[in-house]
C-alpha cells in the first residue's frame, strides 16, 4: 500500500512538472567552441534525463564488472557453507544412529567447509570416539573444546561423560565441580554433582550441594528435605570413618527435625532416645509416629519400654494395658491388633487373644498372623485339623510389608541409606514386595540378613536420571 502511494506520488510529480514546463515555454542557448545551439526547454530536460540515465547505467555496469571477483568468492563461500551445514546435519544424524565412521567423515567436511565451526567438528569427533570406545581420543577432543572459553562447558561436560564411560566417577566429579564453579545455578549440574557425590559416598559434600540445589529450586522441596535427613543418617553411620566435628546423635537429631514423618528417621531417633534412657519422650514419639504408620521395629521399642516387671503371672493385666494403649492410638492398625493378641496370648488370655486376632485378620491377613492363629488353636485344644487349616492359610496369605528397594525389588532385613550391592541412595522403602516384582525379570534379589533368602525379580537400576546426563 505504501509503495503504491509512493509510485502515484512520483507520477503526479512528473505530470505536474510536465504541465508546469508546458505552460512556461522558452528556449535555452548554448555557445561553445564557435557553435551556437538553441533548444526548447522541454527537449533540453528530456536530453538531460537521458544523459543521467546513461551515466547511471554505465556506472552500474562498471561496478558489476569490478565486483565480479568478490561476488564469485561470496558465492563460493555460500556454497561451501551450505555443504558444511549439510555435513553438520549428517554428522548429528550419524551420532544418533551410532555410525561413528559417517560421523567422522562429516566432522572432516565440517572442518573443511566451515572453518568457524571447528568446535562442532571436535564435538562430533569426540562423540564418535565414545561410540568406538576410543576414550583417549574423545578426551583429547573434549580437552581441545575446554581451551576455548565459548565451548569450555561442552568440553567439561564431555570430559565428565567420558570419565563415566570409563567408570572413573572421581574424575567425573572433578569435572562436574569445575563446571559447577562456572555455572553455579545450573539445575542439571547441581543434580549431576549431587548424584556423583552420593555414588562416591561423600555425604557432607553431597549435603552442601543439595542445600545449593534447594536454594536454586533445582530439586523438589519435599524430596530435598527427605534427602537431607537421610544424608544426616548416612553421616551418623559413617562417623567412625569420616572426620566430622559433630557427634552421631547430633546428625540423628538434625534428621528428625527435618523429616519427623519419614519412618527410617523416626526409628533411628527413637533408638537414640531409648539408648539415652529418655523413656517418656521415646514413648511420646512412638505414639506420634504410630498414628501415621506402624512398623515392627516400633513394636520392638514399645516392648522394650514396657513397665518393668520381673515376671508376668496369669491374670495379670498391666502388660495387657500397655498394648491396649497402642491399639487405642490407632485401632485400624493390624500390627497393633496382632501385638495385643500376642500379649494376651503370653498372659493366657485366650478369649482376648482370639478377639484381637480376628480384628487383625480383618485389617491385614499375613503369614505371621495365621501362624499365631495356629499356635492359639493348638494351645486351646482345637484339634489338628484347625491347626493345619491355619497353617495352610499362612502358606496362601500374601507376604506382608518388608524393607524393599523400589528400584530393584531386592528385599532387606533392615533399612539403610544405601541399597547394596547396586549402591542406590535412599531407595529402600517399607512396602509390599509384590509391587516391585516383575513377572519376566531375569535377575533376582534376596534378603540381605545372611540367614534367609527370598528371591524375586527386579529391574536393573540406573544411577543417573535422563535429565542429568
Amino acid at each position: 500500500m505504501i509503495k503504491a502511494l509512493f509510485y502515484f506520488a512520483c507520477l503526479a510529480a512528473l505530470v505536474f512538472g510536465g504541465v508546469w514546463v508546458a505552460q512556461r515555454p522558452g528556449t535555452i542557448g548554448i555557445s561553445w567552441l564557435g557553435y551556437d545551439i538553441t533548444v526548447h526547454v522541454g527537449f533540453f530536460l528530456v536530453l538531460l534525463i537521458l544523459a543521467l540515465f546513461v551515466l547511471f547505467l554505465a556506472f552500474r555496469l562498471l561496478s558489476l564488472f569490478f565486483s565480479l571477483p568478490r561476488r564469485a568468492l561470496a558465492f563460493r563461500r555460500k556454497r561451501l557453507a551450505a555443504r558444511g551445514f549439510r555435513a553438520l546435519s549428517r554428522g548429528m544424524s550419524a551420532l544418533a544412529c551410532g555410525d561413528s565412521s559417517a560421523a567422522r567423515r562429516a566432522a572432516q567436511e565440517i572442518a573443511d567447509y566451515l572453518p568457524d565451526a571447528g568446535p562442532m567438528a571436535l564435538l562430533i569427533e569426540a562423540q564418535a570416539g565414545r561410540i568406538d570406545g576410543d576414550h583417549a581420543g574423545a578426551r583429547r577432543n573434549f580437552d581441545a573444546l575446554m581451551q576455548d572459553k565459548d565451548t569450555a562447558m561442552l568440553g567439561l561436560r564431555g570430559m565428565m561423560v567420558s570419565a563415566l564411560d570409563e567408570g572413573d566417577r572421581a574424575s567425573a566429579l572433578g569435572h562436574a565441580c569445575a563446571a559447577l564453579a562456572r555455572h553455579p545455578k545450573q539445575g542439571w549440574l547441581l543434580r549431576t554433582t549431587y548424584q556423583l557425590q552420593l555414588s562416591l559416598r561423600e555425604w557432607e559434600s553431597a549435603l552442601a550441594t543439595l542445600e545449593k540445589a534447594l536454594r536454586h529450586k533445582a530439586v523438589d522441596k519435599d524430596e530435598g528435605r527427605i534427602e537431607k535427613a537421610v544424608l544426616h543418617l548416612a553421616i551418623a553411620d559413617d562417623l567412625p570413618i569420616l572426620v566430622s566435628s559433630r557427634q552421631p546423635e547430633t546428625h540423628i537429631e538434625a534428621a528428625w527435625k527435618l523429616a519427623p514423618d519419614y519412618l527410617p528417621v523416626a526409628i533411628r531417633y527413637i533408638g537414640l532416645l531409648v539408648s539415652k534412657k529418655k523413656r517418656r519422650k521415646a514413648v511420646s514419639v512412638i505414639e506420634r509416629v504410630w498414628k501415621v504408620r506402624g512398623h515392627p521395629e516400633l513394636l520392638a521399642f514399645w516392648e522394650q519400654l514396657a513397665p518393668n516387671e520381673k515376671k508376668y503371672r496369669p491374670g495379670q493385666s498391666k502388660r495387657m494395658h500397655w498394648y491396649e494403649r497402642l491399639v487405642a492410638v490407632r485401632p485400624d492398625s493390624y500390627l497393633a491388633q496382632a501385638a495385643a493378641a500376642r500379649a494376651a496370648f503370653d498372659l493366657g488370655f485366650w478369649g482376648e487373644a482370639r478377639a484381637y486376632l480376628r480384628r487383625a485378620e480383618e485389617l491385614g491377613p499375613t503369614p505371621d498372623l495365621y501362624k499365631l492363629w495356629a499356635v492359639l488353636e493348638e494351645k486351646t485344644g482345637q484339634g489338628e485339623d484347625a491347626v493345619q487349616h491355619r497353617l495352610s492359610q499362612a502358606a496362601e496369605a500374601p507376604a506382608g510389608k518388608v524393607w524393599v528397594c523400589r528400584e530393584t525389588g531386592r528385599i532387606y532385613a533392615r533399612w539403610a541409606p544405601v541399597a547394596e550391592p547396586h549402591g542406590s541412595f535412599n531407595t529402600i522403602v517399607w512396602d509390599f514386595p509384590r509391587r516391585y516384582t516383575e513377572a519376566d525379570g531375569d535377575e533376582t534379589g534376596q534378603i540381605q540378613d545372611g540367614t534367609a533368602a527370598i528371591r524375586i525379580g527386579y529391574r536393573r537400576p540406573s544411577l543417573f536420571a535422563p535429565d542429568v546426563l
